[in-house]
């Protein structure tokens, strides 16, 4: 090997090894921020401090003219979707109605509903048959149809395997006091996941998704809204045009608050904790609703998914591998320290929330099924999304499509 052989491999060597401490620190230190952010956030309004902003609220209390109506688009049988109805029959202190919105009375979910209702007639809910959705994505479809049959100031769209606790209402009234707030949501959490899908969705909610949701609001005040447990208020939605507005495009939830801000309302994370139920699903259902969520989430923020990679622990040991083959063995080795450390932030993380830790031994595993997918979430572009195929156009548009 030649001298200038040598000091080339050296620069190189050093380069990376500055490079990896570079790269480990920027995940390790915005990991443990977005963590901490987490738990500062989700314990910062306590219950007796929502209760006594509700209060001083001058705000409706009857059956007559509920505060919130909850809108629940429904398509098939959720797991357990009369259990999780049951967690709407006694929310506490604010008045509100239940609007269940299916789009073919045909579907199963029907038949359950209206048993559900017979046996519980003192349930605030109705069941409201929709109709198709034409050429507008299901979930908007399904939303514009119990739009125009709500009475609350706020409508709060929950899907069918959500449940909420007694009083998840009391933070959503407590958001809404800012007069400028149009829109917020709750991060979520998925609880007692047993197969091996399930648990996958449940790592990838319950550490970087609930980490970045809480944290990137706790530092920028922009929020991610998720519709899984989604408030909109009332007049805004109306300026907006309504729920059918957003009905063209995949990526509606992510598209709302931007469109609001324009006409002038903020957005805002709710301090709450949402329990959601998967039921039993195999890793092919956790691989493509993963990368339909990634798809959808490359229509709203095209580098978001590349730059999860830096919380990926095991891209970081991979590209710690290369780092180490390619001569700088120090580099390599702050990349594997990084990724250890992520792991275990991500490990206190779900921890903390009630995960279980024999979970926390697929992490890896998890993040290696992330690969493949950020990947394929630039290069397709079609969906599947309760049971219809869709081909998404320039800005998130849907088309569906047709078999021949």
């Amino acid at each position: 090997m030649t001298i200038f052989e040598l000091i080339s491999s050296a620069k190189l060597s050093t380069c990376l090894t500055v490079a990896g401490a570079i790269l480990g620190g920027i995940a390790t230190i915005s990991a443990l921020l977005m963590a901490q952010k987490t738990f500062s956030f989700l314990r910062a309004v306590s219950p007796g401090e929502v209760e006594e902003a509700v209060e001083k609220a001058p705000l409706p209390e009857t059956a007559l003219a509920p505060i919130i109506s909850i809108l629940k688009p429904l398509k098939g049988l959720d797991s357990e979707l009369a259990l999780n109805l049951e967690y709407f029959l006694n929310l506490e202190g604010v008045s509100y109605e239940v609007l269940i919105g299916i789009a073919d009375r045909a579907d199963p979910a029907v038949s359950l509903v209206e048993d559900f209702l017979a046996n519980h007639p003192e349930a605030p809910m109705r069941l409201i048959i929709v109709g198709a959705p034409g050429n507008l994505q299901p979930k908007m479809a399904s939303l514009a149809g119990l739009e125009a049959e709500a009475r609350g100031k706020i409508f709060l769209v929950s899907d069918g395997n959500t449940r909420p606790h007694p009083k998840s209402l009391l933070p959503v009234v407590a958001v809404f006091e800012d007069a400028a707030v149009g829109v917020a949501s709750a991060p979520f959490f998925v609880r007692q996941p047993e197969t091996l899908g399930a648990r996958l969705r449940a790592l990838r909610i319950g550490t970087l998704i609930l980490t970045s949701i809480c944290g990137v609001y706790c530092l920028t005040k922009t929020p991610a809204i998720v519709d899984k447990w989604m408030a909109v208020r009332k007049e805004a939605i109306a300026e907006l045009g309504g729920f059918a507005v957003l009905g063209e495009v995949m990526c509606a939830d992510g598209l709302i608050a931007p469109k609001l801000r324009e006409l002038g309302w903020q957005g805002a994370i709710i301090p709450d904790l949402i329990d959601v139920y998967l039921g039993e699903w195999n890793f092919q259902q956790a691989y493509a609703q993963q990368l339909r969520w990634s798809r959808h989430i490359r229509f709203v923020e095209p580098k978001e998914p590349v730059a999860e990679l830096f919380w990926n622990g095991t891209f970081l040991l991979l590209i710690g591998a290369v780092f180490w083959l390619l001569g700088s063995s120090l580099g390599g080795i702050f990349l594997g320290v990084a990724a250890f450390l992520v792991w275990g932030i991500y490990a206190v993380a779900y921890l903390r929330f009630g995960g279980c830790w024999r979970d926390l031994l697929l992490l890896p595993f998890q993040d290696l099924m992330m690969l493949p997918i950020t990947f394929w979430c630039y290069l397709g572009n079609e969906i599947v999304w309760r049971g219809q195929r869709f081909r998404v156009g320039k800005g998130g548009v849907l088309e569906e499509v047709v078999k021949p």
